[in-house]
């Protein structure tokens, strides 16, 4: 027979989903009121951590319904991703626009900024749509009925038998599900050294991602001490973020290119031509210095026995942890 999951476990993953949850229902009016294109990137963070939450904290919730909570919100996340990618991508034309004094560039970039804002508007009804079903959808509802039930039964427990402390089951649970994060991540360290591996590189900082998130859920259980390997993880993770970015960029901007020429006179396309020719040099340019920061920083956390180190850590949490992570759903 399965025992029963440790109390003071389900407290602690309860305050997490429950502040997530907050934060992700606060954003609903900023995506659909402010004209501040961060409240997309705050909401999808937002929904990307609550399915993340959901998933380590799996064992708190009932099978049957927990499949169903996480898809409500993986639908957010995977609508909101278009919207937020485009809005990063106009934003940088735009920058290069500005920096560059070239005239001959500005045809081409110009058009393709409008482009990329003709596209952007035309996604802006379904997010307020799908935001605004979010807030009204049962299974939140259900899920914060849950939340509420799960934390007034495992807090007796964390109040009378563990003396408001979390167990050592607890932070043994933890420091599982981070290895198996890290475990996944390493898997990819062969791929370090070929700056070609696009797709193995991208994988790579979607695991850098999920160890990082799981580091800094737990880290209330190492008071602290997970917080200096986050942050190394998440530099990691957003200089293969950027990598990828340029990556995208060097994959679409030659097929903008061809379609410009195919459906514009050939005195025109000549135009348009340097500001996208110049846009896709800018990031291929980018892109080797990127692998080039990433490929240093990586081997440099490895000589400083970064890994070791995290390791340590995580095999000799404190005795006593901090303070308890969330408030009431």
């Amino acid at each position: 027979m399965k025992e029963p999951l440790d109390a003071t476990y389900q407290f602690f993953g309860a305050a997490v989903v429950v502040r997530r949850l907050r934060a992700l229902t606060r954003l609903i009016e900023g995506v659909c009121e402010s004209g501040d294109i961060e409240y997309v990137h705050r909401m999808r963070v937002a929904s990307r951590r609550l399915r993340t939450e959901l998933t380590i904290f799996k064992e708190c919730f009932p099978p049957e319904r927990r499949a169903s909570w996480r898809g409500v919100i993986e639908k957010v996340t995977r609508l909101l991703g278009p919207a937020r990618d485009l809005d990063v991508q106009i934003e940088f034309v735009r920058r290069f626009a500005d920096q560059h004094d070239d005239e001959t560039l500005q045809p081409g970039l110009r058009r393709f900024l409008n482009h990329l804002q003709t596209r952007r508007a035309e996604l802006q009804d379904d997010v307020k749509k799908a935001v605004k079903q979010l807030r009204k959808d049962p299974m939140l509802r259900e899920l914060r009925k849950h939340l509420r039930k799960l934390r007034r039964t495992s807090e007796a427990a964390w109040e009378n038998d563990f003396a408001g402390r979390y167990s050592d089951d607890a932070r043994e649970i933890a420091r599982r599900k981070i290895l198996r994060r890290y475990r996944e991540f390493l898997a990819y360290e062969a791929w370090v050294a070929d700056p070609s591996a696009c797709r193995k590189l991208h994988e790579m900082r979607i695991a850098a991602k999920r160890l990082r998130y799981a580091m800094e859920i737990f880290d209330p259980l190492w008071r602290d001490g997970l917080k200096r390997f986050a942050e190394t993880i998440k530099g990691f993770q957003q200089e293969l973020g950027e990598l990828h970015d340029c990556d995208v960029w060097i994959e679409t901007l030659p097929a903008v290119l061809q379609e410009q020429q195919q459906i514009t006179p050939d005195e025109t396309f000549e135009l348009l031509a340097p500001g996208l020719q110049a846009l896709l040099r800018d990031r291929r340019t980018r892109r080797d210095e990127l692998y080039r920061t990433f490929h240093r920083n990586y081997r440099a956390a490895q000589a400083s026995g970064f890994w070791e180190s995290l390791l340590d850590t995580l095999n000799h949490p404190p005795p006593e942890p901090s303070e308890e992570p969330g408030g009431e759903a």
